[in-house]
């Protein structure tokens, strides 16, 4: 796939981060492993979703209630909502979050894989996962959306960057619920 100028700046800038949390996430070979995700990305989304609910610039694919919903047939407390690090709601702070959340679905669609070996799928435990994998035309919505918009692609990035963070930081406080329980 061809990559615009923002969506080129926004990938390069964000790539560590990225990676970081990737890292964070891995792959689950449990169900104890796949329940530490599975909290971390409800915190995460509890958190930030709200924020979309009145955009006008974007609306991401919202999966906190499936994941919710993927918490109770676990029968896991949902971690503490985290506050986000940024409250930033420009045109251009909220295409860097939403890029940050729509390409979460391209990610899905492996772990929804990883998921099924462990026998959760998109009507018990992996609700979230198979809305997102399965909002194909979302993504490459998004792309064109963020090529067209007048982007302060710093501001974009920041935001990005930082949603990133915000993701790492509630995976990490999941794993660390977990070693305490």
């Amino acid at each position: 796939m061809d990559f615009g100028h923002n969506r080129r700046a926004l990938r390069e800038a964000t790539a560590a981060a990225h990676a970081e949390l990737d890292a964070a996430v891995g792959e689950f070979r449990s169900a104890r492993e796949y329940g530490i995700y599975l909290r971390g990305i409800h915190a995460f989304r509890a958190a930030i979703e709200p924020g979309f609910e009145a955009s006008t610039v974007w609306t991401p694919t919202l999966i906190v209630e499936e994941a919710a919903r993927d918490l109770r047939d676990l029968a896991l407390a949902p971690l503490d909502i985290q506050t986000l690090a940024s409250n930033e709601t420009s045109p251009s702070a909220m295409l860097g979050r939403a890029y940050v959340l729509e390409g979460s679905g391209l990610g899905a669609r492996l772990l929804v894989k990883s998921a099924q070996a462990l026998g959760f799928h998109q009507d018990h435990g992996a609700r979230h996962l198979w809305k997102q994998a399965h909002a194909h035309e979302n993504w490459r919505a998004f792309l064109v959306r963020l090529e067209q918009a007048d982007v302060i692609i710093d501001a974009a990035i920041d935001e990005a960057v930082l949603t990133f963070v915000h993701a790492r930081a509630a995976m990490a406080a999941a794993a660390h619920k977990a070693l305490n329980e």
